[in-house]
């Protein structure tokens, strides 16, 4: 299962933007948007916060539903900041329960790695082809 590319919640405010798509929140995130609404320029994030895709929910009920044991969820960004929300979202005990590294105790398991949480790495190049089952070169990758 590959997802290329996702776009960001805006890059301030990721926590706010999956709160709000989650259906949570707080009672200052609410306020927040009730006051953007009403301003001329409101907060493109907390707008956007029912938009936002790539929620722990979604990645659990959708993602980890459709993939057969064994099966690789990779998910490619040039978004150093949100790839790492996406690890710590990962790392969490509702994922980690779903989700492991495909890459743990491979060969290229510690190539390019910049960041770790739990058992799961972010690495900054695209896994081997032979994990994941796609050559992300070029623009793709």
């Amino acid at each position: 299962l590959f997802i290329n590319h996702p776009e960001p919640p805006h890059q301030r405010h990721l926590e706010a933007a999956t709160e709000g798509a989650e259906g949570g929140g707080n009672d200052q995130a609410k306020d927040k948007s009730k006051d953007a609404a009403e301003a001329p320029q409101a907060d493109v994030a907390l707008q956007e916060a029912n938009t936002h895709l790539l929620t722990p929910t979604f990645l659990r009920e959708a993602c980890g539903d459709i993939l057969c044991p064994g099966g690789v969820l990779t998910i490619c960004t040039d978004c150093l900041e949100y790839g790492e929300w996406l690890l710590n979202v990962f790392a969490t005990a509702a994922l980690a329960e779903v989700f492991e590294d495909a890459l743990q105790g491979e060969k290229a398991a510690k190539e390019s790695r910049v960041a770790r949480a739990g058992k799961l790495a972010l690495r900054g190049k695209p896994p081997p082809v032979e994990v994941c089952g796609g050559d992300y070169v070029g623009k793709a990758g």
